[in-house]
């Protein structure tokens, strides 16, 4: 017995060996860089793109194997500089500085692939849409692969031929089996990757349109001990830059889990103790995202985040405002029956919930201003006089700052508007999300809205009505100021809605009539009634003028359309 087990271990040991010095053979008169011109000319009959191996390819030994190369860059398709003219030079789709790959040798022999490292470093990737449709991103494999074995059937027999579309016939078949969303599909051996190291990766999107750009810089990524079906840390940072705005600086981490696709399985990504930082702003949660559209399920989008604070200004164009919120909830559950132009987001349904606890507008007092157009305009209704409801109005309105067409707010002008408990819910039902209740108050005010965001259609109408809190006991005394946002996503408008606002300035211009004849001593001349009537009204109606060019002239931007 011990003889036996003696020579099954000499026998074992001797496959180690010539398995090692098969390796080192390999290595030793193999030279990787013999074979670039081949890669090279697989790569373009595969994709149609110019693939250059400028650097070095350099095995590596020990303590694992593995392969390592230098200053690889990918051509963006000839198409893409015809279609925009000759003059015309785009910078490389990408440019690699270093790739660097290594695997475990002894798990092979268990039909596992431990893979220790996948590194790139120095990634710049440039992303050119010169015209819709026209772009150097996408890659057309099966329009290559068909010229490839048309070009290579023309040198083999006719037998040959007919084989080889029979083969081909065969591939499409199973070619459209894949296509599904990743339907059927298993690991014939266990993978697991060590370390995944991505560094100095810069992505640079240029759209058709000359303000449809934005950068990626100095994204950084780090992962550890991956498997699939498997929770295993991820690191990672950047920069986002897009001009106009404030760069938005993102670092973080966050678990991750996944599990592929199968016929009995949906796909699953799971984000779990998520932490990330966001310029002054840090934000946890988790997400998950499951796919069975394949087994016949829906995809399912699932999100709760919390956000300890946020100042909106760095993202949007608040006019040189300031809005700050404070500690925000955001909940998310959506389902869709796909992801094709023809499911998405016609069939997208669910529920979106969000809560922020408080928040400050610095640069503009809502409350002061409402609360200041009411008593104005009151004021008057009550004694006609218009410079003191001006000087009242006054230290209500917002102050600009002439640098440009646009009207520019002073955030530190003083003025400030607080809210608190701000609770929004919505709907989604086949694209469209709507929320049929919104409600702001804050100091001195009280916002209500209505609406609805058409994804399908890319627009949105919202009603809204703000008023002075406490609202007067007279209800003729509660000025309302309603207007209309609405528009496509690239072009929104917000303008107040005059159907609404004309009858109450009627009523008060009514209301002006009666105060002025209280206090008018009819004469005894004939048509001096008349006269004072034709006179009040027209005192009033231009003093109502005034002030309604007055506000619109400050609020211009914010309530009017330019």
């Amino acid at each position: 017995m011990w003889k036996f087990l003696k020579w099954v271990s000499y026998i074992i040991l001797a496959l180690i060996i010539l398995w090692f010095l098969a390796l080192f053979l390999l290595i030793m008169f193999v030279n990787p860089n013999d074979y670039k011109p081949q890669i090279e000319k697989a790569f373009s009959e595969a994709t149609g793109r110019t693939l250059a191996l400028v650097g070095p390819i350099h095995w590596k030994i020990f303590p694992t194997v593995g392969l390592s190369l230098e200053n690889v860059k990918i051509k963006n398709p000839n198409t893409l500089e015809e279609a925009s003219g000759s003059t015309t030079h785009y910078p490389d789709f990408m440019v690699l500085n270093s790739a660097n790959v290594s695997v475990q040798l002894w798990p092979l022999v268990h039909k596992k692939i431990e893979i220790d490292t996948i590194s790139l470093t120095g990634v710049n990737l440039n992303l050119i849409e010169n015209s819709p449709g026209k772009n150097n991103w996408t890659f057309n494999f099966q329009k290559n692969a068909e010229n490839f074995d048309l070009k290579n059937s023309m040198s083999i027999s006719k037998t040959s031929q007919i084989a080889l579309k029979d083969q081909k016939k065969l591939a499409d078949q199973n070619l459209s089996h894949i296509k599904q969303p990743m339907a059927g599909f298993q690991m014939p051996v266990e993978v697991k990757i060590q370390n995944v190291y991505i560094k100095d990766v810069n992505i640079h999107f240029q759209g058709s349109q000359p303000n449809q750009i934005w950068v990626l810089k100095n994204l950084n990524f780090t992962a550890h001990n991956l498997a699939l079906g498997a929770i295993f840390p991820t690191h990672f940072g950047l920069t986002f830059i897009h001009p106009g705005s404030l760069p938005i600086v993102l670092s973080g981490s966050t678990n991750v889990k996944i599990n592929l696709a199968t016929p009995k399985q949906p796909l699953l990504v799971n984000l779990t103790n998520m932490s990330l930082h966001m310029n002054q702003s840090n934000l946890t949660g988790e997400f998950k995202f499951e796919n069975a559209t394949h087994i016949g399920g829906v995809s399912h989008i699932f999100g709760h985040w919390m956000l300890d604070q946020i100042d909106l200004a760095n993202y949007l164009d608040l006019h040189g405002a300031r809005l700050i919120l404070g500690e925000t909830m955001l909940h998310i559950d959506l389902n869709t029956q796909g992801f094709t132009p023809e499911l998405f987001p016609s069939t997208l349904q669910g529920h979106i919930h969000a809560e922020i606890a408080q928040g400050i507008l610095k640069g503009i007092d809502i409350g002061g201003m409402l609360t200041g157009l009411n008593q104005t305009v009151n004021d008057l209704v009550d004694s006609g006089n218009f410079a003191k409801a001006l000087s009242m109005l006054a230290p209500s309105l917002p102050s600009f700052s002439a640098t440009g067409k646009s009207p520019v707010i002073n955030p530190d002008n003083g003025q400030k508007t607080l809210f608190q408990n701000f609770t929004y819910d919505g709907i989604v039902e086949k694209g469209v999300l709507n929320n049929p209740s919104v409600v702001l108050k804050g100091n001195q005010f009280e916002l209500n809205a209505s609406g609805e965001v058409n994804l399908n259609r890319q627009t949105l109408y919202y009603q809204a009505d703000a008023f002075a809190t406490p609202k007067d006991p007279d209800p003729n005394k509660n000025l309302i100021l309603n207007f209309i946002i609405s528009g496509p996503f690239a072009d929104i408008h917000a303008g107040v809605d005059m159907e609404k606002l004309m009858p109450q300035i009627k009523t008060r211009m009514g209301l002006a009539v009666q105060n002025g004849l209280k206090n008018t001593v009819i004469p005894n001349e004939k048509g001096g009634l008349a006269n004072t009537v034709q006179s009040t009204v027209k005192g009033s109606a231009e003093n109502l003028k005034n002030l309604g060019n007055k506000v619109k002239q400050h609020l211009n931007g914010w309530f009017f359309d330019q």
